[in-house]
């Protein structure tokens, strides 16, 4: 799962993300959570509440324990089910940088 725009960066460590299963069909996952995240975090200056649909799944990110969580719509858990959310590693949007 890596696209042409993780190619270009110097990537020095990764954040970790729960999302829903489902979004793993997307061959495109990790530079789309990077880009849209860099994107919201730039306007907004935090994580929480950026919105993302991908795979007809819409979920909502927010923090949970030391790693972000894609809440899908509709999910009322306190947690991430692993039957549900699988971990996807992303660059690290404060260190990563153009080569």
């Amino acid at each position: 799962m890596s696209c042409n725009c993780l190619k270009k960066l110097k990537i020095t460590h990764k954040k970790v993300c729960m999302v829903p299963r489902q979004w793993l069909r997307n061959r495109n996952l990790e530079c789309l959570l990077y880009s849209k995240i860099k994107f919201h975090y730039r306007i907004h200056g935090k994580f929480e509440n950026l919105v993302i649909k991908t795979e007809r799944v819409k979920a909502t990110l927010e923090s949970h324990s030391n790693y972000l969580w894609a809440r899908m719509e509709f999910d009322w858990t306190t947690k991430p089910d692993k039957k549900s959310y699988l971990a996807v590693f992303f660059p690290c949007i404060f260190c990563s940088e153009p080569l």
